[in-house]
C-alpha cells in the first residue's frame, strides 16, 4: 500500500454530473506531473513564480502543494462513458480534504443539490 491510508474511487457519469468530469479531467491535464512530484526544472519554476495568476491557477497550487504534504496520488480518465478518478492518501483526512476542495472549486455539486448536499467533505 505505500503508505497510502485511504483509496478511492469516485465514478461519474451524466448531466448532472458532467461538469464536475471535465472539471477532473481538465484539472489532471493541467498538471506537469506524475502523482505530488513537480518535474520542471529549478529555473522553470523560477520563472514560473513571476507570472500573475487566475484565481483558479493560484487555488490549483495551494492544491498541489497540499496533495505532496498529504502524499496524495490520483489520477482522472474518460472510460466508457464514464469519468474514473481515483486516488490514494497517506490519511482518511487527506483523502476527504482533497475531494472536498476539489468539489467546492468546481461548484456544481451544491448549485444542484445544495450545501448541505457536500457536509460530509468540508
Amino acid at each position: 500500500m505505500q503508505k497510502m491510508g485511504i483509496f478511492g474511487t469516485l465514478i461519474l457519469r451524466g448531466p448532472l454530473v458532467a461538469s464536475l468530469a471535465a472539471f477532473f479531467l481538465a484539472e489532471f491535464a493541467e498538471l506537469p506531473r506524475i502523482g505530488a512530484r513537480d518535474f520542471r526544472s529549478q529555473d522553470t519554476m523560477d520563472r514560473d513564480s513571476g507570472i500573475v495568476l487566475s484565481p483558479r491557477e493560484s487555488w490549483r497550487i495551494i492544491r498541489l502543494k497540499r496533495e505532496k504534504e498529504d502524499e496524495l496520488l490520483w489520477s482522472a480518465a474518460k472510460v466508457r462513458g464514464c469519468t474514473v478518478v481515483k486516488f490514494g492518501a497517506r490519511t482518511v483526512e487527506g483523502g476527504r480534504t482533497w475531494v472536498g476542495s476539489m468539489i467546492k472549486q468546481e461548484g456544481s455539486i451544491s448549485e444542484h443539490f445544495g450545501d448541505e448536499s457536500t457536509m460530509c467533505i468540508r
